[in-house]
């Protein structure tokens, strides 16, 4: 299997050269592999080929027991993550600086977060999980 399926399966659809009539409205001008689900082209629904195959190696390569790609940037990402992790109106660990996205995203879920302090964040999660065993999640950011 190749190691970048999904790359090589684009490229392989875009060297071919059609006319582009479909969405994205870019055409091909700003980036030749701006592309969306066309024929020939899976889609994040019929993932059979090079998109399983992508999930697969994310899989290997994060040791996970399952991994997606998202069309939807991490905004999506982000909500579906606390949505799957953490029942409506739990409580989880947040570090003080998480994107706004998942501030709404607790909001929408009826999540409360506990706050830790991002230059405490060692110490203040280790306290903050000692004193409330019942949250449902630790929501980390990276490189803070």
């Amino acid at each position: 299997m190749s190691r970048t399926p999904l790359h090589d399966a684009v490229s392989e659809f875009c060297a071919k050269d059609y006319s582009r009539f479909h969405m994205p409205g870019h055409k091909g001008m700003l980036d030749k592999l701006d592309i969306t689900e066309l024929a020939g082209i899976e889609s994040l629904y019929e993932n059979r080929g090079a998109i399983a195959q992508t999930e697969s190696l994310y899989r290997e390569i994060y040791g996970t027991r399952a991994s997606f790609l998202s069309a939807g940037g991490s905004t999506l990402c982000i909500q579906a993550m606390l949505a799957l992790s953490c029942p409506v109106g739990s409580r989880l660990i947040a570090m003080r600086g998480v994107h706004i996205s998942a501030v709404n995203a607790m909001a929408l879920l009826d999540l409360h977060p506990l706050w830790v302090m991002p230059a405490d964040s060692d110490v203040g999660i280790r306290q903050a999980l000692a004193a409330n065993p019942d949250v449902s999640a630790v929501y980390i950011t990276s490189p803070d």
